[in-house]
């Protein structure tokens, strides 16, 4: 059965995928911020669902111009901490690529 990851801009839904979970758990998938649709700042909700599961997590999405390597650190690490909640969330575990 596959999970699927929903997410919403402002309450619109912008990008949905269905991603296969292997026998042990694990999954993983790329969501790209391009396009019409990412182009505003705002609140983004990132739900999952799977086996009649259910969880959301909501961010603040802003655009920004990533000046060195510092800030790019700081961004990948919340990254991380953001699907580390999802994965407790849904029982599941997400591999960065």
């Amino acid at each position: 059965m596959p999970a699927t990851l929903q997410i919403f801009f402002e309450k619109n839904l912008i990008q949905v995928s269905q991603v296969k979970v292997s026998q042990d758990g694990e999954f993983t998938d790329t969501f790209t911020a391009a396009g019409p649709q990412w182009k505003n700042e705002g609140t983004v909700t990132i739900k999952a669902d799977y086996g009649g599961e259910s969880t959301e997590l909501n961010i603040e999405f802003f655009k920004i111009f990533l000046f060195n390597q510092r800030i790019q650190e700081l961004l990948y690490s919340n990254f991380v901490k953001l699907l580390n909640y999802i994965q407790m969330m849904t029982s599941q575990t997400i591999l960065l690529l």
